[in-house]
């Protein structure tokens, strides 16, 4: 498949963007042959029931952290949803749109456990590969408790060192990305006054301009 035919989709919250939420699209461009990586901010995450900043910062903040990443841009494509925007509703809109173009999810490690339980994740699961970026190291008997219960089925595929399923999508792990970080500790360090080391400076003014996270 051509790096010019295949796109990441790294979906979430981003409340708010910092520096760990980079260094993934980075990483996942290092090691995948990836034309770009489109951030995917949710207006309303089905898990979540509130969030620390309005839907329009947040973009806003995206759009200030990723402005000198040529190969990460922002999908707003979930802000068509009226109520929760759902994975599997977002990857069936861009493949509508974009017939000759393959996907794969960006999830991280400790998502991986869930994504069994996901919406329509069967679903999800035959259309897309999956990228899993850990924050720690992710042990082969954790790897293997949450695979083993995913379908379709994935098996482990030696030559291309990833598992793949019973209908020709991938999942590949990537263990060894430490990011002892999360929008939660920022949080708490943004609603004591204290300027986050993870947090892009142009992030952190538009925080503090708009009083945000108090």
């Amino acid at each position: 498949m051509s790096c010019q035919q295949e796109v990441g989709l790294f979906g979430g919250s981003f409340d708010p963007v910092h520096n760990g939420h980079i260094a993934i699209g980075r990483y996942v461009l290092m090691h995948h042959c990836l034309r770009e990586i489109l951030y995917i901010p949710a207006p309303s995450p089905p898990h979540k029931n509130s969030l620390g900043a309005s839907f329009a910062h947040r973009v806003a903040m995206l759009e200030l952290a990723l402005h000198n990443e040529p190969h990460l841009h922002i999908s707003l494509i979930e802000n068509e949803y009226e109520g929760p925007s759902y994975t599997v509703e977002t990857i069936e809109k861009l493949m509508a749109r974009n017939p000759h173009t393959r996907y794969s999810m960006i999830i991280g490690g400790d998502s991986l456990k869930d994504l069994g339980s996901w919406y329509c994740s069967e679903r999800i699961l035959s259309l897309v590969n999956i990228i899993v970026v850990g924050r720690d190291l992710m042990s082969s008997s954790y790897l293997e408790r949450c695979i083993i219960s995913l379908k379709p089925a994935f098996r482990w595929h030696r030559e291309s060192n990833s598992y793949l399923s019973d209908v020709g999508t991938s999942l590949v792990c990537h263990g060894n990305l430490h990011l002892p970080i999360s929008s939660s500790q920022v949080r708490a360090d943004l609603s004591h006054n204290r300027c986050p080391a993870e947090v892009n400076p142009a992030v952190y003014s538009y925080i503090r301009e708009h009083n945000l996270y108090r």
